[in-house]
This record gives C-alpha cells, structure tokens and sequence, in this order.
C-alpha cells in the first residue's frame, strides 16, 4: 500500500469524518430533545426530512460542480482558473439559495400532505419545514463554499465551522424548545429560562445556527489564499458556470431520483401508521451514527480524485479507489459488529414509547451487514463525482432505488401487506445492486475516466 498516498488519505478523510460525526451527533441531540415531548413531536419533525434532503440535493449538486472544476484546476496547476471559479461559485450559490427559500417557503402548507402524514402533526410539520428552511441562502454558502475549500484541500475549515454551528444548535435547541423549569446542577436547584416553543423551537434554534454558519463559511472563504476570489473581477463567467451545470445537473438528477426515492419510500413507511413511521424514523438516526465512516468521507475521497484526474493519471487515481475501497470496508465491517451488539440498548435515548422500542433493534439488525457495501458504493460513487463523471452514479442510483427500494416496498406492503422491516429488507437490496453496478461502471470504463 502507498504510503505517502494513506497519509494523503488519513489527512483529508479524518477531518471530513469528524465534521460529519459532529453533525449526526447533533442530528441525536434534536431527537432526543424534541422526542422528550412525545412521539407526535418526532414524526413532525422526521416526516419533512426527506423533502429538506431533496431541496439540499440541489445545493449539493452545485457543490460537487464547484468541487470537480476547483480540484481538477489545483491538480493541473492552473491558477487563473481557480480564483475566476472561486467568483462564479459565491454567484451562484447565492442564486441558488434564494431560489430554495422561495421554495421552501412556498411548499411548506403542503409538505405534510404530500409525505401522507396524520392530521395530528400535518401542523406542526409544516410549521418546522417552513422556519428551518427559510435561510436556504446561507445553507448554500455553506455547502457550496465549503465544498470549494475541501477541493483546495482544507478539510479544517469546514471541520471548525460547521463543528461550531452544530453546537449552537444543540444550545438554541435547548434554550428554545423547553420553558423556563428548574434543573439540579452539582446538587443545587437552578433556574433555567426556556422560550417553551417545542418543535418551533428546534426548527428556529436549526435556522438561527445555519444563518450563522453561512456567514461564517463565507469569511473562511475569502481568507483562504489558495482559492480566495479577493482581488479578482466580480464578472459572471458563462464557461465555468456552464461546466459546473455540466457535471452539476447529473448529480442532481442523482439526488432528485434517491430522494424523491427515499420520499416516496419514506412516504409508504408513513402509511403504516404513526408508531411504525417513528420506529423508522428514530432507527435511521440511530444507524446514521454507525454510518458516519461512509457518508462523512465523500467529499474528501471527491477532492482527492478530482485532483488526480487534473495531473491526468488513471493509476493513480486506481491505486487510490483501491485504497480506499479496502480501508472503507474493513473500518465499516467493525461498525457493523458495534451496530448488531448496541442494538438492544441504545433506542431509550430517543423514546419511551414500548412499541416503538420494539421494532427499532429490528431494523438496525436487517441493516447492520449491509454497511461494508455500502461504503464502497459510496466511495466509487464520490470518485465519479471528484472526475466529473456524474452521469455513471445517476444510472446506477436510478435502477437501484427505483426498482428495489421503492419498488419492492411498494409491493412488499401495499401487496402483500408486510410491515416495515419488509421494507428495510428492500432497502439494503437497493445499496448491494448499486454498489454491483457502480463497480461494474468503474471496471468497464476504467481507461476512459481520465
């Protein structure tokens, strides 16, 4: 094994994790908190997650754009490049997350109906979606910019950031959603203010931190000497925006297809009822900590690739897909083992509800072996992206999500009349047959990627 190359690896990835890990562990925080008000509180919440994922894949889309283009000008050297890129990605994802709060503003009344969700909580659902989502712009700097900073290789900037805004959300979290009561610190009885809003609460505590996130990504921006815009012309480069589209749009359409997938999917959960949705719901917060490995490297295998393909050398850049493939799924296979040994124990931090800690240690256990593939489905996944391959993970993401997961949970519940753990059987089928198609994608067009 390379070894200059791991350090590279170890460097880039680590940080990305971390960054990540501080986000689900926020993400756990939010659950636990709001799922102390009750079950209706937690579905209020997790039935608009989906449509957010959606409107992010939008954002995201630009992000691996912006990636692609930067880290390939870094790898070929071409410096003019990368600073007039650097002026077209703040153009844009200001564009962008104007155009998404709009939106989100706009569908917020409807979300709810559209995810088939209970009159019970068909309020408060849309009231969250509407508040969380209103800063959509400064959730766009953030991305987008910060993408912009992983491609130059700064994996820290983001890390601190974004590590940051989590832990303002955890305390406006905390400030906002419960009254003001008293609570016993070291023994003594203290007066804690609280707003008491409940889900409103979190949803404000969420768009507060983001708008300061947003901010805060866009002066790390700007200090960064290697990709900072200071000094260049404020001119719209039609060429570059139009190659951040080209490599944009199949990856949005990627994330279109898997989260309107994971929506539709999400959304015939939903028709099982309230106790199963939350059991579904709360156990994919639980397995995205176990997931952190898989998801938080993406960017940063993306970067690495992108630079590669901008020096123009396919060994490389197979000597580095091999690498981390192995180190991918060996680190994940130990993540499976934690996650079939912890899945008795660990659903009580998020409800006390009997029937749903019922069905909870379930879902984890169907899904537990299902993670080394997955791993490696995603990091073939980000090396197409980093390359500007983006079309390749929409054709496998497509056949995959459609015909497995949605497809056979469709039939698997409204057919057969099966209950949720059907369906997460047909969702661990859609990641094996992605991960197979990606691979073979990848072996096939092996001498045409660079």
């Amino acid at each position: 094994m390379d070894r200059e190359m791991l350090k590279k690896i170890v460097r880039l990835v680590v940080p990305a994790i971390i960054e990540y890990s501080l986000q689900v562990l926020t993400n756990y925080a939010d659950y636990i908190m709001v799922g102390s008000l009750g079950v209706t509180a937690s579905a209020a919440i997790g039935i608009t997650t989906e449509i957010t994922y959606l409107l992010k894949g939008a954002v995201n889309a630009l992000g691996i754009g912006v990636l692609a283009y930067i880290s390939a000008a870094i790898g070929a050297r071409k410096t003019d490049k990368i600073k007039t890129a650097s002026v077209q990605a703040v153009y844009t994802s200001v564009a962008v997350g104007i155009v998404l709060t709009v939106i989100s503003l706009a569908i917020s009344p409807f979300v709810p109906c559209w995810m088939g969700a209970e009159e019970d909580i068909a309020g408060l659902a849309s009231g969250y979606f509407a508040i969380a989502n209103a800063p959509f712009i400064f959730i766009s700097l953030n991305m987008v910019l910060g993408y912009a900073l992983k491609a130059s290789g700064d994996m820290k900037t983001p890390l601190f950031i974004n590590g940051a805004v989590n832990i303002l959300n955890i305390i406006f979290n905390y400030l906002l959603i419960y009254p003001t009561r008293d609570i016993v610190v070291f023994g003594r009885t203290v007066r804690m203010v609280g707003a008491g809003l409940g889900v409103y609460g979190a949803a404000l505590g969420t768009a507060v931190s983001t708008a300061i996130g947003g901010v805060l990504m866009l002066v790390g921006f700007m200090r960064n000497g290697s990709i900072s815009p200071k000094g260049e012309k404020r001119l719209l480069d039609r060429d570059i925006i139009r190659e951040f589209v080209r490599v944009g749009i199949p990856s949005m359409l990627t994330r279109l297809t898997n989260n309107t997938g994971r929506v539709v999917f999400t959304g015939i959960v939903a028709h099982l009822g309230t106790v199963m949705y939350s059991a579904h719901t709360i156990s994919f917060t639980a397995e995205s900590a176990f997931n952190i490995p898989s998801i938080g490297m993406m960017s940063a295998v993306a970067a690495m690739a992108g630079t590669v393909k901008g020096e123009g050398d396919i060994k490389k850049l197979n000597r580095l897909t091999k690498t981390l493939c192995i180190l991918g799924a060996g680190v994940m296979a130990v993540m499976s083992c934690l996650m079939f040994a912890l899945s008795d124990r660990m659903f009580t931090l998020f409800t006390s509800d009997s029937e749903v800690l019922e069905i909870c240690p379930k879902l984890l256990r169907i899904v537990a072996f299902n993670e080394p593939i997955l791993i490696i489905a995603f990091i073939i996944e980000s090396v197409f992206n980093g390359i500007g391959k983006t079309k390749l993970p929409f054709i496998a993401g497509t056949i995959s999500q459609w015909t497995f997961r949605v497809g056979g949970a469709w039939v698997c519940l409204n057919i057969f009349g099966l209950t949720v753990e059907a369906a997460w059987y047909c969702l661990i089928t859609d990641n094996f047959v992605r991960c197979i198609i990606l691979s073979a994608e990848y072996i096939a067009l092996n001498k045409k990627l660079i």
